[in-house]
């Protein structure tokens, strides 16, 4: 027993070792969202390599919530009016990313014959733990979701955000970022105690995403009301985006993709046009509203709420609209896709009826 949590302790720091080297080396090569994509790289050869650690989910639940803290503060009285008032905007995309993955899961279906549930829940851009949750109670495959949904996720951070550096989008080309001053150590430990407890406010009270809605909706709140007016270190911030991405990273096996290389190929590529579809929405979305393109660009990205809002900070974007359009689509998605599985199967059930 303590040689096997001896062998867990020495591959847990080679793993955090490496995702530190990675960080640093895509961070001189100025890779954008360095510290997300650097360790996601190292912990998934790490993880294919067979000689992954075990690491406790709560390393992801930690990661969102010093980003969703972090991200809270940059909802100032202004930014937190902007977003209210482009909430239509918000609702409209929500349900055209929510047809957008139907259609690419009835694609999945045809070329892959899987079942409706794993399929659909598959396709509909949400949070891997949740949308894996719900496909189980329905019968789905979680692990084949939760594999299609992070690598679904992981195409988007690293896509987009080199998308946007190729063609000079950052910090020094965009007037939508937020300058706020950098907090002090003490002011640091007030916003992170307050997080914590509003994340385990949400999940006593079974709010979705618990340890991201609950400190950003706090730490946003007290922005909101000019309580607070200031921004996390870069340290912290780096932090939040390795246990991220050393996540997402571990959560690719070899034993999920020699069990299914058919429907994750698949998945893929339909994840290729669903990411091109919500760009053009987030097109059609600036041109509607005040917003700038590269903003609604991970505004209306298939990703999900913690990442996108984080690499909507690295690049000094709107952070305060992509949190927001990306979060009223997650609490539109997940109650939504359990009632379109629902009159799907029926709608399959008369059909076979008929047959």
């Amino acid at each position: 027993m303590n040689r096997r949590y001896h062998q867990q302790g020495i591959r847990l720091t080679v793993l955090f070792l490496l995702c530190v080297a990675a960080g640093f080396v895509a961070n001189m090569l100025q890779a954008p969202l360095a510290w997300m994509i650097g360790p996601m790289c190292a912990a998934t050869a790490l993880s294919l390599s067979g000689h992954a650690p075990y690491l406790h989910h709560s390393a992801r639940g930690l990661g969102q919530l010093i980003v969703a803290a972090a991200v809270g503060l940059y909802f100032t009285p202004s930014a937190l009016a902007q977003a209210i008032s482009h909430l239509p905007a918000m609702v409209g995309v929500a349900l055209l990313a929510t047809l957008a993955g139907c259609v690419t899961a009835y694609f999945l279906i045809r070329i892959t014959a899987s079942d409706l549930a794993t399929v659909l829940f598959s396709s509909i851009p949400g949070g891997p733990g949740e949308m894996a949750q719900l496909a189980a109670q329905q019968g789905g495959s979680s692990p084949l979701v939760a594999i299609a949904q992070s690598l679904r996720i992981a195409m988007v951070v690293t896509i987009i955000p080199l998308s946007l550096a190729a063609v000079g989008v950052g910090t020094e080309s965009l007037g939508s970022g937020i300058d706020l001053a950098v907090v002090g150590p003490l002011r640091l430990l007030e916003v992170l105690a307050i997080a914590t407890l509003a994340a385990f406010l949400f999940h006593r009270c079974g709010i979705v995403s618990p340890m991201f809605m609950g400190p950003l909706a706090a730490s946003a709140i007290l922005a909101g009301m000019g309580v607070y007016d200031f921004a996390f270190p870069r340290f912290v911030l780096y932090a939040g985006q390795l246990l991220l991405g050393a996540s997402l990273g571990l959560s690719f096996t070899r034993d999920i993709f020699r069990r299914a290389p058919r429907f994750l190929l698949a998945s893929t590529l339909l994840t290729g046009l669903l990411m091109a579809v919500c760009a053009a929405m987030g097109y059609v979305t600036a041109q509607l509203t005040a917003w700038d393109l590269p903003t609604m660009m991970l505004a209306t990205a298939p990703g999900s709420v913690s990442e996108m809002s984080i690499t909507a900070e690295t690049l000094g974007l709107g952070v305060a609209g992509v949190a927001a359009f990306q979060i009223v689509r997650l609490f539109i998605m997940v109650p939504l896709t359990p009632l379109l599985y629902r009159l799907a199967s029926s709608r399959a059930r008369l059909r076979d009826r008929a047959n």
